[in-house]
């Protein structure tokens, strides 16, 4: 038995559409109803097997939207105020040879400069399995095109300055990347991005005015801010994070001087890992220095330095017992 619809509003077919005939009654009587996108015979309600498409203007009516302004009708999407008149535009990529004469056609040498930087700064999305937050990699490029268009740096170039605008943009938003590892991943010298980082907070362009909500202040980084990192790495529970975590906050509060905050937090896991009373949560120097970055031999005089001689005050008292506090070793 067939299947059939009661009669919809429509309009006539088209002209490449009247050979069209119902299956069911053989009427020729065919309306067109594009809200549904079916053909359907005026006589019976049947629906008439073929596509429908729509020959008019693709547009969004906003008649019913309380603002004034404008035009209510507009065609696309709303413009991204980061990429400006880009954004309306074709983009091709790929470095292709048809895909930089197109893009040169396209675009100014700022627009150009601009766009190989988004690129470049999209690239590094992930740091070591670490997820940069979406949002660090839209400051980024905020960051950057106020660089490109400010002309104050000069001889810039893009994997340096990207990279320096990425790690600035991580120290607002997180997450908080030892220097060093975040430069041998994305293989760019430290020296040069290190160097840029300074211009660019020298000359204010990190607190250039967002196209979103976000902050523009860059905080400083301490030892707090990589251990949540670090204990991932290691496989190491939350507890142990928490307990490292409370260590740095005292090593902080006593002012003791570290010469690199991941240096600091180092050391407050392998001090945390030794006070554990489950064997299995301990770590080793060398394990801990290879996530760290750090070497050895530096986390562990920080450790026999600041922490172990104030072991009973730094430990917190509900993570670990005074007879494992006591012997921690002094190395």
């Amino acid at each position: 038995m067939s299947i059939q619809y009661a009669p919809l509003n429509g309009t006539p077919a088209a002209a490449d559409t009247a050979e069209l005939r119902c299956v069911n009654c053989k009427s020729t009587e065919i309306l067109q109803d594009y809200q549904q996108g079916v053909n359907v015979c005026s006589e019976c309600g049947f629906i008439v097997p073929g596509a429908v498409i729509s020959e008019g203007t693709e547009w969004r009516s906003f008649a019913d939207s309380h603002s004034n302004k404008g035009d209510p009708n507009r065609v696309g999407g709303p413009e991204d105020e980061l990429y400006g008149d880009v954004s309306a535009g074709t983009i091709i990529g790929g470095g292709g040879a048809f895909g930089k004469i197109h893009n040169r056609a396209m675009m100014d040498s700022k627009q150009r400069a601009v766009n190989e930087g988004f690129q470049r700064i999209d690239a590094m999305q992930n740091i070591n399995m670490v997820v940069i937050n979406p949002q660090a990699i839209r400051r980024a490029k905020e960051i950057y095109k106020a660089v490109v268009e400010s002309g104050k740096i000069k001889n810039k170039k893009v994997d340096i300055l990207s990279a320096a605008c990425v790690y600035l943009a991580t120290r607002i938003f997180g997450p908080s990347v030892p220097f060093q590892q975040f430069c041998l991943h994305h293989d760019v010298s430290f020296r040069l991005v290190g160097k840029q980082f300074k211009v660019i907070k020298e000359l204010k362009l990190h607190k250039v005015k967002s196209s979103g909500n976000a902050a523009s202040a860059c905080t400083a980084a301490n030892s707090t801010t990589f251990i949540d990192g670090f204990c991932a790495k290691l496989g190491l529970p939350r507890k142990i994070g928490e307990a490292a975590t409370s260590i740095a906050q005292s090593v902080i509060k006593k002012l003791i001087v570290s010469a690199k905050p991941s240096t600091e937090a180092a050391a407050c896991i392998y001090m945390a890992s030794l006070a554990s009373p489950e064997q299995q949560h301990r770590r080793s120097l060398e394990e801990i220095a290879e996530v760290s970055s750090t070497s050895s031999s530096t986390i562990q005089s920080f450790y026999t330095s600041n922490l172990y001689p104030n072991r009973h005050d730094f430990v917190p008292k509900d993570f670990s017992t005074a007879q494992l506090v006591q012997q921690l070793p002094n190395c």
